[in-house]
């Protein structure tokens, strides 16, 4: 067979197109991958950018729910993390029937962040020594006296306050700090309160349980005694220079009538109420049945012509002091002769609060009672 040099040469050439069209569609294909690669990479970026959109859009709507826009452009500022925070802090407070704009401080607002550290003593759980919002840190711009999440109560935050005054002391400056916690606790409590009322008009509500309740009672007990220098030994006797006296039910009028102004400017609770009236009806007895077992005690100093001296005697400078028993001439009637009646000065303090006027008359003496003289 002879061999075609034309022959050759024409199948090198078909060849050769054959290859440089492979690589011109290979690298067709190449571009066009690249393309698709490049273009899924743009509607990515994109799909993410309108998440990201979307995502502050939503967290804006949610922030204008519970805060002025000048304070959700601030949380805004401050990253996502902040913003929901804000918005849980927000609802949270919220459902409690709390305005959340009133309780979050912007980065020149005058009220001052409050610190986190309560001083723990007694009973109390470290759970409770400082509520959610109360730090240095973002959080911290929420000015709220609430319990955190470990906290089953705002009972249990109540009582780190109370013991907070326990330790304080005399401390001045401590006890300014709690005096102010205390004020914002209770402006939350009775927002919460007036808002459960409002919701069922119809419904007794109640604030804490049974023993929260009794141990709120015993904590401002023991604060009542610390203020008059009570001392008491394991069985809650009176021990010390006042054993004898009738300070444990003068303490115990103090107890009720400081409960009924944390009653009253805080949630008002009807039960607590009902038990202030306990306690102040039991020291008022305690008062009339010391008065009887203690009337020959009664000085001619404290022993009155009339009602009048009685009186003037308990104004400043007289001899009558709080807690004193006393006794005076009633004039006779008639249906009756003159007598002597004994009480005890309790002061006008707890007219108001809590209905009992200053001078309890307690025992009939009879005409012919006389004094205990001063040697």
């Amino acid at each position: 067979m002879a061999f075609s040099l034309a022959g050759f040469g024409a199948g090198f050439a078909e060849k050769a197109s054959e290859r440089i069209d492979e690589d011109r569609v290979r690298q067709e294909k190449l571009q066009d991958e690249a393309r698709q690669i490049a273009t899924r990479q743009r509607l990515s970026k994109q799909a993410k950018r309108d998440t990201e959109d979307a995502l502050a859009k939503e967290l804006a709507e949610s922030l204008a729910v519970y805060y002025t826009s000048d304070q959700a452009t601030d949380i805004l500022s401050n990253g996502k993390g902040a913003a929901k925070h804000a918005i849980a802090m927000g609802k949270s407070y919220s459902e409690d029937g709390f305005d959340p704009s009133e309780y979050f401080n912007m980065p020149d607002n005058s009220i001052a962040n409050q610190g986190s550290n309560v001083v723990e003593i007694g009973e109390v759980s470290k759970s409770a020594d400082a509520p959610e919002g109360m730090g240095g840190s973002f959080a911290g711009r929420f000015k709220v006296a609430k319990p955190t999440a470990k906290d089953k109560t705002l009972a249990a935050y109540e009582l780190s306050i109370l013991n907070a005054r326990l330790n304080a002391g005399d401390d001045e400056e401590a006890l300014a700090e709690v005096a102010r916690k205390e004020t914002i606790f209770l402006d939350l409590q009775k927002k919460k309160a007036d808002a459960a009322r409002k919701n069922e008009p119809d419904v007794e509500q109640t604030f804490y349980k049974v023993p929260e309740r009794e141990k709120k009672i015993k904590e401002y007990r023991v604060l009542a005694r610390n203020s008059m220098a009570i001392q008491t030994g394991t069985l809650g006797e009176l021990t010390g220079k006042m054993k004898g006296t009738n300070a444990l039910a003068m303490a115990e009028l103090l107890t009720a009538e400081t409960l009924y102004i944390n009653n009253k400017l805080g949630n008002e609770e009807k039960q607590m109420g009902r038990e202030i009236q306990s306690i102040t009806k039991n020291a008022a007895s305690s008062l009339n049945s010391y008065v009887a077992s203690n009337y020959t005690k009664i000085t001619t100093a404290n022993t009155f012509a009339n009602k009048a001296e009685r009186d003037a005697a308990s104004r400043v400078g007289g001899t009558l002091k709080l807690g004193d028993m006393y006794a005076y001439m009633q004039p006779a009637t008639a249906d009756a002769p003159a007598t002597y009646i004994a009480g005890t000065y309790i002061g006008t303090t707890y007219q108001t609060s809590l209905g009992l006027e200053g001078m309890q008359n307690a025992l009939n003496l009879g005409p012919d009672w006389r004094p205990k003289e001063i040697n």
